[in-house]
C-alpha cells in the first residue's frame, strides 16, 4: 500500500512540473494587422516632345521645275499672238521659264525663285502709204525674276498651308530697236508685257500652294502618334520598359534650318519607365487636333526601379535569421525568420523568435512579433533603411499580458539595424540604361526617340504589394524624329 502511495506522489509531482513548465514556457502569437489601403501611385507630370517634320527644298525645286516647264512659243507658261496694241499693230510673245527654279528657306517660310524670259516676241505694224501697203515687224526679248514666299501655316486638322505674296522684277526690260530716218530709237514694250504676266501669277502661286499641300504632316504624325503610344522595351538586361501617356499636340514655331524648312508639333505626353516590369498596353488614342499650344521644351520621364519584397526578406534574413542575441543576465532571443510586407504607406516586419528570461527551462517563450516602421531612401547613397520600428499595438498588448520584460529590451532596435539595403546595384544600372537607351531609340520603322538627359532628381517612394518603388524623375530634352513614308 505504501509504494502505491510513494509512485501516486512521484507521477503528481512531475505532472504539476510539467503544468508548471507549460505555463513558464509561453506563446506569443499576436494576429496579423489588417492590410491597409494602398497609396495612390506618383502622377507623371507632363513632358513636351518636339516631333520636328523637315520639308526639304530640295524636293520641292524638283517638283516646282517639273510643274513649270520650258517650252517656248505656243508651248510656253504665256503665249499671245495676234494681239491688237494699237489700229495698226499687233503683239506677239510667250513667256517661258529659262532656267533651273530655285526654292530655298527663309526665316520660317520657303520662298520660290522662277527666272523668266520673252521668247518670240514681236510687233507686227502695217500701215497704207498710197496704194501701197508697208508692213514692218519688230522683235524684242527681255528676261524677269518671279518670287513667291509661302509662309507654311497648320490647320486644326494637321494640314498644311500657305499665305503666298508674289514678287515681279525684271532683270532686262523688254524693248525694241527703231531706225527712223533721223537716228536710233529704243521703244520700252515692258509696260505692255508685265501687266499679262502678272495676270499669270495667281496661277503661279496656287502651283505652290499646292505644293505645300501636297506634305503629308499629318500621316507623319499619326504614325508617331501610334507608335508611340505602343509599348517599347528600352532593353533587356536590365529589363527596362516605357511607356508613353499622349496628352496633346500642339504646335511650336516653324524655323528654317540651312535649306530645310522644320514645322515644330509638339506632343505633351506622360512618360514613364519601368524597371523589371514589362510596359503595359493601353487603349490608343486617335490622333488629336492641332490645339495651337505651344508646349515648354521639358522632358520629363518618371523612372521607376523597385525594391521587391522577396530580395529584401532574403536579404534581411542572411543577416538575422538564426542570431542569438544576449539581452543582458541570463536573458536572450534568437530570430528564427524575418518578413517585411507593405501596411498602407508603413511596412510590417514579423520576426519569428524563441526567448529565455533565465537560464530556467521553463523560462522560455516563442511566437512572432510584428514590428510597424517607416521607409527611407537616400539617393546619394542609394540606400533604403527603415526608422522608428515598434511593436504593432496588438503584439505590444499581447507582451504586457504575457511577456512584459521583452518590452524593456532594444529587440526593435536590432532588427531595424538590419534593415538598412544598398540599392545601388539596382538603382545605377537602370539610370545608365536610359541615358544611353534614349538616345535615337528606334520605335517604329521611320520613327526614332532622341532624349538629351540633363538631370536624375529622386521624387518619390511608393509601398506597393510586391515591391517598393522608388520614382526617379529624369529631365532633359527630346524630339522624335519621323522619316516622311
Amino acid at each position: 500500500m505504501g509504494h502505491h502511495k510513494f509512485a501516486f506522489a512521484w507521477r503528481f509531482a512531475w505532472v504539476a512540473v510539467a503544468v508548471l513548465g507549460m505555463a513558464a514556457c509561453g506563446s506569443i502569437k499576436p494576429p496579423q494587422p489588417e492590410q491597409e489601403k494602398e497609396a495612390p501611385l506618383p502622377t507623371a507630370p507632363n513632358s513636351s516632345i518636339t516631333l520636328p517634320i523637315r520639308l526639304d527644298s530640295g524636293a520641292l525645286q524638283q517638283e516646282i521645275n517639273e510643274r513649270l516647264g520650258q517650252g517656248q512659243g505656243p508651248q510656253s507658261l504665256y503665249w499671245t499672238s495676234g494681239e491688237p496694241i494699237s489700229g495698226n499693230a499687233t503683239i506677239q510673245f510667250g513667256v517661258h521659264r529659262s532656267g533651273e527654279a530655285q526654292v530655298s528657306s527663309e526665316n520660317g517660310c520657303l520662298v520660290f525663285k522662277v527666272p523668266l524670259a520673252v521668247n518670240s516676241g514681236r510687233i507686227d505694224w502695217s500701215e497704207k502709204v498710197g496704194f501701197i501697203k508697208v508692213k514692218k515687224h519688230f522683235d524684242f526679248g527681255g528676261g524677269a525674276q518671279v518670287t513667291v514666299r509661302a509662309c507654311v501655316s497648320v490647320g486644326a486638322d494637321w494640314q498644311l498651308d500657305a499665305t503666298v505674296s508674289p514678287d515681279f522684277q525684271w532683270t532686262e526690260r523688254a524693248w525694241i530697236d527703231i531706225n527712223p530716218p533721223l537716228g536710233h530709237i529704243k521703244v520700252d514694250v515692258a509696260s505692255r508685257i508685265e501687266p499679262k504676266i502678272r495676270e499669270k501669277l495667281p496661277a503661279l502661286m496656287e502651283k505652290a500652294r499646292a505644293i505645300v499641300a501636297k506634305v503629308p504632316l499629318r500621316a507623319s504624325l499619326e504614325r508617331a502618334w501610334v507608335s508611340l503610344q505602343k509599348p517599347q522595351q528600352l532593353s533587356k538586361e536590365p529589363a527596362l520598359a516605357l511607356e508613353v501617356e499622349p496628352v496633346s499636340l500642339g504646335l511650336g514655331p516653324t524655323t528654317s534650318e540651312g535649306r530645310e524648312l522644320v514645322i515644330r508639333p509638339t506632343l505633351v505626353a506622360k512618360l514613364r519607365a519601368y524597371a523589371g516590369q514589362p510596359a503595359q498596353a493601353s487603349p490608343l488614342k486617335p490622333l488629336p487636333g492641332n490645339t495651337g499650344t505651344l508646349g515648354r521644351d521639358e522632358f520629363a520621364l518618371v523612372l521607376r526601379a523597385d525594391a521587391p519584397y522577396g530580395e529584401l526578406n532574403r536579404l534581411a534574413q542572411e543577416r538575422l535569421a538564426g542570431q542569438t542575441f544576449p539581452l543582458g543576465g541570463d536573458k536572450s532571443i534568437t530570430i528564427k525568420a524575418l518578413g517585411i510586407q507593405p501596411l498602407g504607406k508603413k511596412l510590417l516586419v514579423r520576426a519569428d523568435f524563441s526567448a529565455k528570461a533565465s537560464k530556467s527551462p521553463f523560462s522560455g517563450v516563442s511566437g512572432w512579433l510584428y514590428l510597424v516602421g517607416e521607409p527611407h531612401y537616400d539617393d546619394t547613397s542609394r540606400r533604403l533603411w527603415v526608422s522608428s520600428l515598434d511593436y504593432e499595438l496588438n503584439t505590444k498588448n499581447l507582451l504586457l499580458q504575457s511577456a512584459d520584460w521583452l518590452l524593456h529590451e532594444p529587440i526593435a532596435q536590432k532588427v531595424q539595424a538590419a534593415l538598412s539595403f544598398d540599392l545601388s546595384g539596382r538603382i545605377d544600372p537602370v539610370r545608365k540604361q536610359v541615358e544611353g537607351g534614349l538616345q535615337n531609340f528606334r520605335v517604329a520603322e521611320g520613327v526614332a526617340l532622341n532624349a538629351v538627359i540633363k538631370s536624375f532628381n529622386f521624387s518619390d517612394l511608393h509601398i506597393g504589394s510586391d515591391a517598393i518603388g522608388l520614382y526617379t524623375t529624369v529631365r532633359g530634352n527630346a524630339n522624335v524624329m519621323v522619316r516622311a513614308p
